[in-house]
């Protein structure tokens, strides 16, 4: 049984969508525009979500419809360990900063998402504008699904203020004026009472978990990071939002995280693993898998071949034919989340000559 459950409308299609797990099918990004007037503007709501096995991430962008090329503002939310409105922020995860400047939502970013050979895979990108641009990657493998990994690029130019990449999280939900709690981050052999005061991380530390105390103690964040690419971890006192900032040294232009969670399970067994098994495992994967990976067109290209060879010997009627050459036509012209999608209606596709070619023989 899944924990939560999302009914979204797309063309009057109704798709079911899981939160806890989803089936391969159902993970990908769903699109949506709409409009709506405030302060007598009237503004373009474009809404990205980007659904992966055991997470979903939702960015919202509103421009107004004379000049859909700006950004009045922009939100991006993630659910990952949900508990009502808690875990990771739902409203805005990640900011990256320059000095106090927000440098996300002042373009509208260009988003896809991969399914390659199971791995899901979304991209954002938006252009800054004194050149360059900014790069968000999302990864969670099909055999990893309490774990995304992210990969930032921010290749703009510096500036005199610090770059600083800052997550949102709000472990056991975002909970207003529940004076026994007591927001915490932790990290290896040291705990942040951030109802006290701020957090000064070592950046050594590798990882750090935020949590609370007295109050929802089973529900938490993960996240593991470059300890070299960072010159400070600090994390500013709080009653509820916890926001971790992670300044970046000059120079440095790519970095990687792990994000998880921890979701009614003991907390002291779930950091001592975390810490103890965990960090150092993800910490090398991180270091060291392919950031880059990508759909191989050859993989459509030989797989539509041998669904043409197949649909041949089935004695597959002139229909099949018709669609292996749409599809075909549309991959060529399709961004890397359609190339994905045409692969998984190939696939289906081709189950159904095999099935109908069986059938022949009852």
């Amino acid at each position: 049984m899944t924990r939560f459950q999302y009914v979204v409308l797309l063309s009057g299609i109704c798709c079911l969508l899981m939160i806890s797990e989803v089936t391969v099918s159902a993970a990908g990004l769903v699109t949506s525009v709409s409009k709506r007037k405030e302060k007598n503007v009237e503004l373009e709501v474009q809404k990205d979500v980007f659904q992966f096995y055991t997470a979903r991430m939702t960015l919202e962008t509103a421009s107004p419809v004379t000049a859909l090329a700006t950004v009045k503002r922009g939100s991006m939310g993630l659910e990952f360990g949900r508990i009502r409105n808690g875990g990771w922020s739902i409203w805005n995860f990640f900011h990256v900063m320059d000095g106090r400047k927000n440098l996300l939502h002042r373009s509208k970013p260009s988003v896809s998402m991969q399914n390659i050979e199971g791995t899901l895979v979304a991209d954002l990108r938006w252009q800054h504008p004194a050149g360059g641009n900014i790069q968000l990657r999302m990864i969670q493998f099909p055999e990893q699904r309490d774990w995304l990994f992210l990969r930032v690029i921010c290749d703009i130019p510096e500036t005199s203020q610090p770059r600083k990449i800052h997550f949102s999280m709000v472990p056991g939900g975002a909970n207003w004026n529940i004076k026994e709690r007591e927001r915490v981050v932790l990290v290896p052999g040291a705990e942040y009472n951030l109802a006290k005061g701020d957090g000064i991380v070592d950046p050594r530390a590798k990882s750090l978990v935020a949590g609370n105390n007295y109050w929802h103690e089973d529900y938490g964040n993960f996240l593991v990071y470059e300890e070299d690419r960072f010159q400070r971890v600090f994390v500013p006192r709080t009653g509820n939002f916890i926001v971790p900032q992670f300044t970046l040294r000059p120079g440095v232009k790519e970095v990687h995280f792990v994000l998880g969670r921890f979701f009614g399970a003991p907390k002291a067994e779930s950091v001592s693993r975390f810490f103890n098994e965990q960090t150092e495992t993800l910490s090398a994967q991180m270091r060291t898998m392919n950031w880059n990976m990508a759909l191989d067109p050859e993989t459509f290209y030989r797989e539509l071949k041998e669904s043409r060879s197949l649909a041949k010997k089935a004695g597959a009627d002139h229909t099949v034919s018709t669609r292996l050459d749409r599809m075909e036509t549309a991959f060529r012209q399709a961004a890397p989340s359609g190339q994905s999608l045409l692969l998984e209606q190939l696939r289906a596709l081709r189950q159904e000559i095999c099935a109908k070619g069986l059938a022949r023989y009852k």
